[in-house]
């Protein structure tokens, strides 16, 4: 008789285990256990978290029937078959969760990267080429619709979940792909308490799929070799009285020649495990590879580290200045009846490749809860109300009669006629006016019990909070701004939920950043979005991925249209913009695209736009003659008054000489004067000779 590792005896002893595995004092991390021994601590985790989710489980699966229309519960339903009375319903509780799921697929808000490292006073911009890869990922995989399906799982049974995933088999060097994963699938961490499990050290996923599809699953994770028998998980059962227990690994081996192969089409099981370990290493200081004085931090595990210290040691060299760190490593395995291949890294360095969206929280259970939760009551007591209503209706409806046994001539044509109304039936003279004949009294509906009814339909949509308005069935006149406000109060409810799919986008926008810097940043050509209609390529390469980048998700949405909000914004800003838009219309074409026109009509509207009229650009031709028209004029103008100028500039060196002669014969004749003046200066004072005579009465000869 085989050992069971999970018997009960060993349960606690394993669990206290794989709690010490993950403790930072750990001597041996899980993934360098062997391989019995990480089977059997792997195994212990599972069960332990099974059965801490199975009611939860349980629930889930009769919550998506409910949503679904399969609102009785199976005793309630077996009772009316047997009375052959309908089970009816009116499924009232999934235009709340469609409504509730519209408002997130019409507010849907982008991811942007920013440096997680910046300097002071420094302008922060997003990486617009990590913006551009990551619309890239979401479109070519329809990760929007993903994402929004598993938000409506988490609406309905309190978890969502979506797998993040490299594939290689549409494109050779690899696709990115994000699918969502059935709840029921996954198992988490029981000591997880915060929103979205992001303190959950370890996450399951039970796979069943036929023998075909999990050797292509296997062979996607790069695990060979292994025999048919070793692929079927049939020890993650979904209780103990279901588990298998595991054979030993010489009783696996053994293979039975008559043994009988087993069918592609046979359903087995596979557990996807991945957990969390924490790992030491060095952030060792090394000299730049070029050469430079300044140097450089690397990260080396303990091994790398110690191997190096060692060898500078021996070589008598000074050893390099080191840190010792941790940090946190995520592991993966493949689970059948044994450990199927090597323990391997997870894709993402910055988390599981599962991610969750949680609903509502149930502190004492320790699970989360969807709004079917709070609507399953009120739904299923107005649909028996409303089956109970109809059974009076019809069980006390006129039509039965009382007769006396002399009333009629022939008893048995009377019952078989009475009712109906193209035949007479006939009765013994005076049976009428003697009163043998009397209807039967109906009952009809208890008092109280409409109102009961009416209740227990206005109950559904209060216990979620979400009004009529939210709905859009309110039917009455009432004030616009009344409507929003009641719209807004609902909107208040559903806030925490919406935060739950904000932290959600921020998780996966992580995984994201390290799928792009590890696999796409291998100078792939990418087609990215300029504007509406208007594509360029772009191309991937690590100097413009590579660093430290956090991830900013935009605003949860406050309304149930967030592109009426943002349109009601820009209505309030027209009067501003309105001078910029008459400069140049990229600007009016740039605000109508967060209208709340489709995009076909934004798209179509900026086509119409771009092309130019006929007549505006026959005036632009007639305005562009006119204007070389008037260029060439001023350009004649121009030549001319230079022609003048030349002429005048020719004539200065004459003008110059003429000016020059004038001034010398000016010179000249000023000279003249000058010498006349003198001449005549000198005359002036010659002596004058006296007369014959002398006396004073003498003059002088004439």
């Amino acid at each position: 008789m085989s050992s069971n590792p999970l018997d009960g005896s060993q349960v606690e002893s394993q669990a206290s285990i794989a709690v010490d595995e993950l403790s930072p004092n750990a001597v041996q991390l899980p993934s360098q256990l062997e391989a019995m021994e990480l089977f059997n601590t792997l195994t212990t985790w599972f069960r332990l978290d099974r059965d801490f989710s199975q009611t939860w489980r349980t629930q889930t699966k009769d919550d998506f029937r409910f949503i679904a229309g399969e609102q009785w519960l199976a005793e309630d339903k077996k009772t009316l078959e047997d009375q052959g009375r309908p089970a009816i319903v009116f499924n009232r509780a999934l235009p709340i969760i469609k409504s509730v799921a519209g408002i997130e697929i019409n507010s849907r808000e982008n991811t942007v990267f920013l440096p997680a490292i910046v300097s002071d006073q420094q302008q922060v911009e997003a990486n617009a080429t990590l913006n551009a890869a990551n619309n890239w990922m979401s479109e070519g995989c329809d990760a929007e619709s993903e994402q929004s399906e598993a938000f409506q799982d988490s609406l309905i049974c309190g978890m969502g979940w979506t797998e993040q995933r490299v594939d290689f088999t549409e494109v050779w060097n690899g696709k990115y792909i994000e699918d969502r994963v059935y709840p029921v699938e996954m198992y988490w961490d029981r000591d997880a308490r915060k929103a979205n499990v992001r303190d959950a050290k370890r996450l399951f996923r039970l796979r069943e799929m036929t023998l075909r599809d999990a050797r292509d699953f296997l062979k996607a994770m790069k695990v060979e070799n292994v025999a048919d028998e070793d692929i079927d998980a049939s020890w993650a059962a979904e209780s103990d009285a279901n588990m298998e227990a595991p054979r030993p690994i010489e009783e696996r081996r053994k293979r039975e020649e008559n043994a009988a192969a087993m069918d592609p089409k046979d359903m087995v099981r596979l557990v996807h495990a991945q957990w969390i370990e924490i790992e030491d290493y060095y952030k060792v200081v090394v000299p730049a590879e070029d050469g430079s004085p300044s140097p450089q931090l690397q990260d080396m595990t303990t091994e790398e580290h110690d191997r190096l210290q060692s060898m500078l040691s021996v070589s008598k060299m000074q050893q390099l200045p080191s840190l010792p760190c941790r940090r946190k490593v995520y592991k993966q395995a493949i689970i059948g009846a044994k450990i199927l291949g090597e323990v391997m890294p997870v894709l993402s360095r910055f988390g599981f490749t599962w991610q969750c969206i949680t609903g509502e929280k149930n502190a004492d259970k320790g699970t989360w809860f969807g709004l079917v939760n709070s609507l399953r009551d009120p739904q299923r007591w107005a649909n028996k109300w409303l089956s109970q209503t109809m059974h009076i209706l019809n069980s006390t409806a006129k039509g039965g009669i009382i007769a006396e046994d002399d009333a009629f001539e022939d008893i048995r044509e009377a019952q078989l006629n009475y009712a109906r109304p193209d035949a007479i039936t006939s009765v013994k003279p005076g049976a009428i006016s003697k009163g043998k004949l009397m209807p039967k009294p109906g009952a009809g509906i208890p008092t109280g019990y409409q109102a009961l009814l009416e209740f227990a339909i206005s109950s559904i949509p209060d216990v979620t909070g979400i009004n009529m308005e939210l709905l859009g069935l309110r039917d009455q006149n009432q004030p616009g701004i009344l409507e929003k406000l009641r719209k807004q109060s609902a909107m208040t409810i559903l806030a925490t939920l919406f935060d739950s799919l904000r932290g959600f986008r921020r998780m996966v926008g992580r995984n994201r950043l390290s799928f792009i810097q590890d696999f796409f940043s291998d100078s792939r050509l990418i087609r990215i979005r300029i504007k509406a209609g208007v594509y360029q390529g772009l191309q991937i390469t690590q100097d413009k991925t590579a660093g430290d980048y956090e991830v900013i998700v935009s605003e949860a949405p406050t309304s149930p249209d967030q592109k009426e909000v943002i349109w009601a914004c820009f209505e309030s800003l027209m009067p501003v913009l309105q001078p910029f838009m008459m400069q140049n219309p990229e600007v009016a074409l740039t605000i109508l695209e967060y209208s709340p026109l489709p995009s076909e009509v934004v798209q179509q509207l900026r086509q119409i736009a771009m092309t130019p009229n006929p007549q505006q650009q026959a005036a632009q031709q007639v305005d562009q003659q006119k204007q070389v028209a008037e260029l060439q004029d001023l350009l004649s103008k121009i030549a001319l008054n230079q022609a003048r100028a030349k002429e005048t500039m020719a004539k200065v060196p004459l003008e110059g000489a003429k000016t020059q002669e004038t001034l010398a014969k000016a010179q000249h004749e000023h000279s003249l004067a000058i010498a006349d003046l003198l001449e005549r200066a000198r005359d002036f004072h010659k002596p004058i000779p006296l007369t014959n005579g002398s006396g004073p009465g003498a003059q002088a000869a004439p």
